[in-house]
């Protein structure tokens, strides 16, 4: 399968490929080789929950975290959610009512202020025409060094206050630190709800088998890389994932970039204070005279 780059995409392009070896598919990114697909692009992740025609994962996060097992759960449109959306940007990527909740799931692959603050606002949003909401952030970025893969945290106020009286909830689940532990650890070790979100980040089939092995549950679930995989555009995510890539080594490289032009001012301030003619400082630093005139 061939992809067309252009420009300084070039020397990306073997880095990002799909190779297709006794008739099954092979994902190769940055020289690892991986069955599935990264469920933790949006609308991977959104296939994924999809797939999942039980409720398989809804049902474990359900009875882990709240100790409820839900009677009623069905998939509900973004319409369903708040008619103050009004854009396509300002959709939450999965929704479901359980019972009396609406539940919203949010893919979180990186960690910033920006995305705290629409996942927020998505919730705030939800709670316009329903009384009990549930957010759950599977966050696939290190965001501590805590052991926990699942959190519920509630929003309180400036003195610790419930501001909802127990009517929202919001769960983070560190999909992050779960892959790390099932590549590095025992999967004997996992609990009930970790083996089930396995689902979204085992990107290999054997240590999939391993964590489903003897549970008739999660062998419901086991199916759902493969056929998510047979139903996606692989010339598309290949080149959505390449753009990612060479996006992320653009934004590396511009921080180290801004990171030494920092220290060119800082250098050029000290050279300043012992009396270093700006003409030599302009040499040292790579500054213009027009830049460094203002340190004076």
């Amino acid at each position: 399968m061939s992809i067309k780059i252009k420009n300084n995409y070039t020397k990306y392009k073997d880095m990002v490929r799909v190779e297709e070896r006794n008739g099954r598919i092979v994902l190769i990114e940055n020289g690892i080789e991986y069955d599935f697909l990264d469920a933790t692009r949006d609308g991977d992740f959104k296939n994924y929950l999809r797939k999942d025609k039980d409720y398989v994962i809804v049902r474990a996060l359900y009875k882990e975290l709240f100790g409820i097992e839900p009677d009623n759960i069905e998939e509900k449109n973004n319409g369903f959610i708040a008619h103050s959306i009004i854009s396509k940007k300002e959709e939450v990527d999965y929704c479901l009512k359980v019972d009396k909740d609406v539940v919203i799931f949010e893919c979180n692959r990186v960690k910033s202020k920006l995305l705290e603050d629409r996942n927020i606002s998505h919730l705030r949003r939800a709670m316009v025409d329903n009384s009990n909401v549930v957010q759950i952030n599977c966050d696939n970025y290190s965001t501590s060094d805590s052991d926990e893969i699942s959190t519920v945290y509630k929003l309180v106020g400036e003195h610790g206050e419930d501001l909802y009286e127990n009517l929202v909830k919001i769960v983070r689940l560190n999909l992050s630190k779960l892959r790390e532990r099932i590549y590095n650890k025992d999967i004997k070790t996992l609990s009930y709800l970790e083996k089930v979100l396995s689902v979204f980040v085992a990107r290999h089939r054997d240590i999939l088998d391993r964590v489903v092995e003897g549970d008739e549950e999660l062998m419901k679930i086991r199916k759902i890389p493969e056929l998510v995989l047979e139903e996606t555009d692989l010339d598309k995510y290949t080149r959505e994932e390449l753009t990612r890539m060479v996006e992320l080594h653009n934004e590396r490289e511009e921080g180290i970039n801004k990171g030494s032009y920092e220290k060119a001012f800082e250098t050029a301030r000290n050279m300043i204070e012992k009396g270093i003619d700006l003409d030599t400082i302009s040499e040292c630093t790579g500054l213009s005279l027009e830049e460094i005139e203002p340190l004076k």
